[in-house]
């Protein structure tokens, strides 16, 4: 019987963490449909595009996005090649493919806002890059209260 008891409890105290973990105090999962959406809205705003605007560059803008994602994911993994690689002669290679992906990147952004000019006009597609830096920085700023590390971790004091 103690030795039932002693198991049961055991086991209670295993399935804890996994049961507290989603309660109130819990991280979410992350949500793309519902980030894609927060982004859309910040930018909207954020450019000051019309219904009709939005319609015309969106697509446009989140196949950019897929593309850079795409770019970023090679990225990473080039650099994890490099992480475990000692030769110099492999890192080296290496150096030059991660560059020329980074310089694609550019090419592929300096495209899509050419296009984005396109449907909405050089000044929106301007202010369409702004918001999307200035959401990107807002996100950041949002996890990092959410995580309770709001505090300065370095540059200008204050954040001025």
């Amino acid at each position: 019987m103690k030795r039932y008891i002693t198991v049961l409890l055991l086991s209670l105290f295993c399935m804890l963490p996994v049961v507290a973990q989603q309660q109130n105090g819990g991280r979410p999962r992350f949500n793309p449909e519902d980030f894609q959406n927060r982004m859309k809205t910040f930018i909207k705003d954020r450019a000051c595009l019309s219904q009709q605007e939005a319609d015309a560059v969106f697509p446009v803008f989140f196949e950019m996005k897929q593309k850079q994602m795409e770019l970023t994911r090679q990225i990473g993994g080039l650099k994890m090649d490099a992480f475990k690689k000692c030769d110099e002669k492999d890192c080296s290679e290496l150096l030059k493919q991660i560059t020329a992906l980074n310089v694609s990147s550019s090419k592929l952004e300096q495209t899509y806002y050419a296009k984005m000019a396109k449907l909405v006009g050089a000044k929106k597609a301007v202010n369409i890059m702004f918001a999307d830096d200035a959401f990107h920085r807002e996100i950041l700023s949002w996890s990092a209260n959410a995580r309770g590390g709001g505090h300065n971790r370095g540059g200008r004091p204050g954040g001025k």
